[in-house]
């Protein structure tokens, strides 16, 4: 069984119970750290993928898909209730606006910096507790990947990918916690 088959089933197998908790089950101390584990060493499989592969080398689709990467993600950072929506929301209306500038064909070493300094950004809301750890990691992983990947050839293509990534993660987290 090579690696990637390795990989892909520990995340089925995870994928499978983090979808099968309710927020019911956050009553229950046992399955709460169930949650947590099993949260834990998906988020580990995610920015491993990301950071051996680079933003342009990913499996775009095992991210976006139903019960894809970015479906379980959203899904377990909303039962641990670990992202507050309008961080979330606020995050992605300024990736948006990079997006918009680099449609423009603004500098992209202008738009290189801009990236890089979400993540003191992020650093900032998770020392508030309004993102948890892993996601903080997932997403310093991304932008520092989306930064390097970067450049006057392929940024379009780069920057389409990480955006991709990060609707289908507020999607999903909109379609499970509307409320949150």
């Amino acid at each position: 069984m090579t690696s990637k088959q390795q990989t892909q089933e520990s995340f089925d197998e995870l994928a499978k119970k983090i979808l099968n908790y309710k927020k019911t089950d956050l009553k229950d101390k046992d399955k709460i750290k169930n949650i947590k584990d099993s949260y834990t060493r998906l988020s580990k499989i995610v920015c491993d993928d990301v950071e051996s592969k680079g933003i342009l080398k990913i499996d775009l689709e095992q991210y976006i898909k139903p019960q894809g990467y970015c479906e379980v993600l959203a899904y377990a950072i909303g039962l641990l209730d670990n992202l507050k929506k309008s961080q979330l929301r606020k995050f992605f209306n300024e990736i948006k606006s990079l997006e918009y500038d680099l449609k423009g064909n603004a500098d992209i070493n202008k738009i290189k910096i801009r990236v890089i300094s979400l993540i003191p950004k992020l650093a900032y809301s998770k020392g508030r507790g309004l993102l948890d750890d892993h996601f903080f990691t997932f997403m310093k992983i991304l932008l520092t990947k989306l930064r390097n990947d970067m450049n006057e050839q392929n940024a379009q293509e780069v920057f389409g990918t990480f955006v991709s990534i990060l609707e289908a993660i507020l999607a999903y987290h909109t379609y499970y916690f509307k409320e949150a």
